[in-house]
C-alpha cells in the first residue's frame, strides 16, 4: 500500500467490513502509522456506540456495508 488509506477505508477496516488482502494491507498500515491507528480507534468507538444503541444482535460489519451503499 502506498501512502495512507482513505478515511472511508480505515472506517470500513475498523467496522470489520473489509476482507482478504485489502483488510490485511490496511491492518499492516494501521499497525505502523499512529495517525491512522488513532482514526481506526475513533471509528471503533463509534461502531461500539452504534452497536450499543441498536441492542443485541447488531452486526459490526453493517456500518461498513451501509457506507458502501451510500458512497
Amino acid at each position: 500500500m502506498n501512502g495512507h488509506p482513505t478515511r472511508e477505508t480505515i472506517a470500513e477496516f475498523a467496522w470489520e467490513a473489509l476482507e482478504g488482502s485489502e483488510r490485511e494491507g490496511v491492518e499492516r498500515h494501521v499497525s505502523g502509522c499512529a495517525e491512522c491507528a488513532r482514526l481506526a480507534e475513533r471509528c471503533r468507538v463509534e461502531a461500539r456506540a452504534i452497536a450499543a444503541g441498536c441492542g443485541e444482535g447488531f452486526d459490526a460489519g453493517l456500518a461498513g456495508r451501509i457506507l458502501d451503499g451510500v458512497t
